[in-house]
C-alpha cells in the first residue's frame, strides 16, 4: 500500500504532469494534439507524460479514428478522488493553470 501511495504522489509531482492533471481535471477527454498545443510541449513529451499517468492508474486511453483520447481513470479509488479534488483546488489557482484552461481549445481531430 505505501508503494502505491508513493507512486501516486511520485506522479503528481512532476510541474508538466500537473498542467496535464489540470487539464484533464477539467474536461471529460482530451486529445493530446489538443494538450501539446496549449502547454507548448512537443507531442513524444507530452505522450510520455500522459502514458505515465495511465500507467499510474490516474488516466485512461481511448482511441477514435486514429487519434488517441486521454480522460481521468474510472477505477480512481476513493482516496485518489479526494487527493485529486484537493489538487484542484490548487491548481484553480495557480496562474499557469488558469492560462492554460483559458487557453484550451478542444478540437476535432483530424479536421
Amino acid at each position: 500500500m505505501i508503494d502505491t501511495i508513493a507512486h501516486f504522489y511520485k506522479t503528481c509531482s512532476e510541474p508538466a504532469r500537473l498542467r496535464i492533471l489540470n487539464i484533464l481535471l477539467s474536461y471529460d477527454a482530451v486529445c493530446v494534439c489538443d494538450v501539446v498545443t496549449t502547454l507548448d510541449l512537443s507531442q513524444p513529451l507530452v505522450s510520455r507524460h500522459l502514458s505515465y499517468l495511465k500507467n499510474a492508474g490516474l488516466a485512461e486511453v481511448f482511441k477514435q479514428g486514429n487519434w488517441r483520447y486521454y480522460g481521468l481513470s474510472k477505477q480512481l479509488t476513493p482516496l485518489q478522488v479526494a487527493a485529486l479534488n484537493v489538487l484542484k483546488q490548487q491548481l484553480d489557482m495557480d496562474p499557469q493553470c488558469i492560462a492554460d484552461r483559458n487557453q484550451f481549445n478542444p478540437s476535432v481531430c483530424g479536421e
